[in-house]
């Protein structure tokens, strides 16, 4: 099935997303306990989110190089486009 999020738990989402980056990429990691405290959710609930999330992404957590490229050009399409029609504004790290 999808993988559905409403907006009430778009925070939550981000945050197993989160949690799982960090196992992903980290050598040393807290348990699953530890990441639902921080994330504000029961534990039982992180890791069905986990799974649910990993069975969404069919457990490929790492991106290709030219997989990240093509999103990365997608991605930067779409910023130049809103700004062409004056839908958000331009930000330089003197802003941030």
């Amino acid at each position: 099935g999808r993988f559905r999020v409403g907006c009430l738990g778009l925070h939550t989402t981000f945050g197993v997303c989160l949690v799982m980056a960090v196992k992903t990429l980290e050598d040393d990691i807290y348990d699953n306990e530890y990441y639902a405290k921080c994330i504000g959710v029961p534990m039982a609930r992180l890791n069905r989110l986990e799974l649910e999330v990993l069975s969404a992404l069919k457990w490929r957590v790492a991106v290709d190089r030219d997989e990240f490229l093509r999103f990365e050009i997608e991605l930067l399409s779409d910023v130049v486009a809103d700004l062409k029609r004056g839908v958000g504004e331009l930000l330089t790290l003197d802003d941030v």
